[in-house]
């Protein structure tokens, strides 16, 4: 590894904190959009299935499982109900993508601090074994 590589790999790595937080502030924005637009959806789907139990078509109906399936269907019918699980869905995709980015820097952070200290530890073993060649020179017991 050159010097001007290294310093490029050190570079690199002094600017990985500042992505990560920039993803971190994203992540903790989706999330709590998550959480409102969860809040959103349950909110909806009590509209939703209180305005259907007002129906005669609801009244009509004699069973149980027929009355839950005709209030499911209700609810997946709503369009603010659709619109609002499309947009819940968006923001799961969303956090993935973000974590995921996340996890790649973390991991290139990683490696770039790994590198950079087996580079260090290989220049410090040099400047050793000069040290010690020439400490040896200096007390006239050279090696052959």
């Amino acid at each position: 590894m050159t010097h001007d590589f290294a310093e490029q790999r050190r570079t690199r790595l002094l600017s990985i904190p500042a992505e990560i937080t920039r993803i971190n502030r994203q992540l903790v924005a989706m999330r709590a959009e998550r959480d409102k637009v969860k809040k959103d959806l349950e909110r909806r789907e009590v509209y939703v299935r209180q305005g259907a139990r007002l129906r005669e078509s609801y009244k009509t109906l004699k069973s149980e499982a027929e009355r839950s399936d005709y209030l499911k269907v209700q609810v997946l019918e709503d369009l603010d109900y659709e619109g609002l699980a499309e947009r819940a869905e968006q923001i799961a995709v969303q956090i993935d993508k973000l974590t995921f980015e996340k996890d790649g820097l973390e991991h290139e952070r990683k490696a770039l601090y790994a590198a950079l200290l087996a580079y260090a530890a290989e220049i410090f073993e040099k400047k050793l074994d000069e040290k010690t060649i020439a400490d040896m020179a200096g007390r006239g017991r050279v090696l052959s």
